[in-house]
């Protein structure tokens, strides 16, 4: 991956994350039992955004190297994402879909026990 990737990614990542970090650590205009006029008690209390900036980027820096160490360390790429996870259409394909059941025997009015249902390819 070329660095204009990795910036680009990294820069997406980010906004990402920036959007997962705002609610934390705000103090509230509530939790202060300070609420201005004309604004709603759980507005926050005061400027936060340059927590938040230092703690989007800091957690972006480590998400981003473990990106890097998967793909240079070990190997791995964003092509590689398909094949871990194994394919469950081929073992699908060799199983007998499942049948619908219907009810075999009355009994004083309730239908008792259970046969399945083949279609008639299934007969």
């Amino acid at each position: 991956m070329s660095w204009v990737s990795f910036t680009a990614l990294f820069f997406a990542t980010w906004w990402v994350v920036l959007f997962a970090v705002l609610p934390f650590s705000v103090r509230t205009q509530d939790d202060d039992r300070d609420v201005t006029l004309g604004t709603v008690p759980s507005a926050p209390r005061g400027p936060h955004m340059l927590r938040a900036v230092i703690r989007t980027t800091i957690a972006t820096a480590i998400l981003m190297g473990i990106f890097y160490g998967l793909t240079h360390g070990l190997g791995y790429s964003l092509n590689d994402i398909p094949h871990i996870v194994p394919e469950f259409s081929q073992t699908l394909a060799k199983k007998r879909p499942a049948a619908a059941f219907r009810s075999s025997k009355t009994v004083h009015g309730f239908e008792q026990g259970f046969r399945p249902v083949l279609r008639p390819d299934e007969r």
